[in-house]
């Protein structure tokens, strides 16, 4: 992996561990434990999805491959616990801030 390559997918690392769930409420269903996961994820998902669209990357290649690697360590896991976890109840006020990243 090119040092550019694992830069830009390192900047990712804290919102594909919420995604994937490397953190600390693996295997706790509890509201307080979604509410932070959900959280955590939409911060990092934010903060990312600005700074990374003033990262222009002009060759095609290397675009689909690090959209592809985003995908499978972001996107994929993260749909797979929205699904799962979307509909639960898990705040009893503004449950849709939680739920800002589909």
């Amino acid at each position: 992996e090119a040092p550019a390559t694992a830069a830009y997918l390192g900047a990712w690392r804290g919102c594909a561990g919420a995604a994937a769930g490397d953190d600390d409420v693996v295997g706790d269903d509890s509201g307080k434990a979604l509410k932070k996961r959900f959280a955590a994820f939409n911060g990092h998902f934010e903060t990312l999805a600005t700074a990374t669209a003033l990262w222009p990357c002009r060759d095609d290649a290397l675009r689909a491959e690090l959209q592809g690697a985003i995908r499978s360590r972001v996107a994929d896991p993260w749909a797979r616990f929205y699904a799962e976890h979307a509909h639960t109840q898990f705040s009893a006020k503004h449950a849709d801030a939680y739920l800002a990243t589909e």
